[in-house]
């Protein structure tokens, strides 16, 4: 058998290995590619995924950029069934220079899951949303919370509960 006939077995033989991997993963596990486009969205947006936690709740989010002393930090807070990454096409088109934080809310993304038990109230929402906020370490200083649909909701009410932290409010489409 020729070396040419050998190479072009080997390159079509891996090419159908990887379809077929491809199609399997496609047919019988389709939200890891959806998760998979997510996380490639946030790599480009330069979003760093971390996790705070108080032994009770656990919240994912993405940051990018160190907090600045002159510019408040922008906070997006996601609507109801998304998450975090639903903001990495806008989040990559602001300044490079600004302190971003994109959070999972409890039950989205990789957030811990509130317990059966937890009545799910605006006044959970917003002692979580705190508690979140008093984790990350922005509790005491100044942030322009952008939140669309439920996260707007969110970013209105906890400007009307706790307005000497908020510098700015943005509500796309509160509801």
């Amino acid at each position: 058998m020729s070396t040419w006939v050998l190479l072009a077995t080997v390159i079509i033989g891996f090419n159908a290995v990887s379809l077929a991997a491809i199609l399997c993963v496609y047919l019988l596990y389709p939200h890891y590619i959806i998760l998979f486009i997510f996380w490639v969205q946030g790599y480009i947006a330069g979003l760093k995924t971390k996790y705070v936690s108080d032994g009770q709740v656990t919240f994912c989010y993405g940051e990018k950029n160190k907090p600045r002393s002159d510019k408040p930090s922008l906070v997006f807070i996601h609507g109801f069934t998304a998450n975090k990454e639903s903001w990495s096409q806008s989040i990559k088109l602001l300044p490079k220079d600004l302190h971003i934080i994109a959070v999972d809310l409890l039950g989205h993304g990789h957030s811990s899951v509130p317990g059966e038990d937890v009545e799910l109230s605006m006044d959970y929402m917003m002692d979580t949303f705190h508690r979140f906020l008093e984790l990350a370490g922005l509790s005491s200083v100044k942030v322009h919370l952008i939140g669309i649909s439920l996260g707007g909701n969110i970013a209105g009410h906890y400007a009307v509960r706790h307005p000497d932290t908020v510098a700015k409010v943005t509500m796309i489409c509160p509801a």
